[in-house]
């Protein structure tokens, strides 16, 4: 697949995989949509991008802690009548206590799953236009951590809070995800994978404090 003039989305792009991801690509040829939630560090990541290959890309500011926020990005995205080509989902976090989001989830399950999960939603048709579409979930090997989907407390509200089987359980939310979003589309030129990305240098967790 050659990447001169695909149009990729990329979520969490501001540092770690995301702006690495974000800069090959651009560097590649493809036309380069940052998501974030901060337009500080969006534009910070687009002049990065712009010194290291002589191409800036665009951005669209979507909180993935707040569903609204989503929605209202995915349509700032539609609205500009762009092609979509491939929608990178990488965003995510990494607590160690529970919080909730701005909508009342556990925050983990909200921002890692429900938040990519949402955003996927409301941009299949344009990436169904795509000759040959991608969408690429940022999974984990976490998911070894959890045994399955916690359907009767999604949100750990009864259960003691254990952050790497929290984690895990929101990965193993994506590749579910990935597998049957990929069944359903088996008949169309999209395809979904998922991946583990291995143990690299990110900014994840950085929002706990102490040795975390």
């Amino acid at each position: 697949m050659t990447l001169t003039a695909k149009h990729v989305l990329v979520t969490g792009a501001t540092s770690g995989i995301g702006q690495a991801a974000a800069l090959e690509l651009a560097c590649e040829g493809a036309i380069v949509t940052l998501m974030a939630r901060s337009a500080e560090r969006a534009r910070a990541s687009a002049n990065f991008i712009e010194r290291q290959c002589g191409y800036r890309p665009d951005y669209i500011i979507a909180d993935f802690n707040d569903l609204s926020s989503v929605r209202d990005g995915a349509a700032r995205f539609l609205e500009g009548n762009r092609k979509l080509d491939v929608l990178l989902n990488n965003a995510g976090l990494i607590n160690t206590r529970r919080l909730l989001s701005a909508d009342g989830f556990e925050q983990t399950f909200a921002v890692d799953h429900l938040a990519p999960f949402l955003l996927t939603g409301l941009l299949l048709p344009r990436l169904l236009d795509s000759v040959a579409g991608r969408i690429v979930n940022v999974a984990s090997d976490a998911h070894r951590f959890c045994r399955g989907i916690q359907f009767d407390d999604l949100h750990w509200e009864r259960q003691p809070y254990k952050t790497f089987k929290v984690y895990g359980h929101a990965k193993l939310a994506n590749i579910l995800f990935t597998a049957e979003l990929a069944r359903r589309l088996r008949s169309t030129k999209l395809t979904v994978n998922c991946l583990h990305p291995g143990a690299v240098a990110t900014g994840m967790g950085k929002n706990n404090k102490g040795l975390a």
